[in-house]
């Protein structure tokens, strides 16, 4: 999906946002590539891990796997050390869009 337009190809990063704010669950909004779900980590601290990493880590050629490393480093960036529920919830968004 890298070379369709932006605005065709937002959708995946639009989910993993959702699955990191809200989780996953069993209904229209579950991940086959996540099937035993997750938490989410509500949408203020999501908005501060994207944010971080949107200003800090990613430019306009970021691919997914790009955005996650960027996710994880505005994570850690932001206090929230590996193993911990914020880098994890990180970790288990991107996994449930198969990234």
């Amino acid at each position: 999906i890298g070379s369709i337009d932006v605005h065709y190809s937002s959708g995946p990063m639009n989910r993993c946002f959702y699955f990191l704010s809200q989780g996953t669950g069993t209904d229209n909004y579950a991940s086959t590539y996540l099937p035993g779900g997750m938490t989410g980590i509500g949408n203020d601290t999501a908005a501060k891990i994207v944010y971080r990493a949107l200003r800090d880590y990613m430019t306009s050629s970021t691919t997914y796997a790009g955005a996650k490393t960027a996710c994880l480093s505005a994570a850690t960036s932001l206090g929230y050390a590996s193993g911990s529920t914020e880098y994890t919830a990180v970790v288990n968004a991107f996994k449930a869009i198969n990234r």
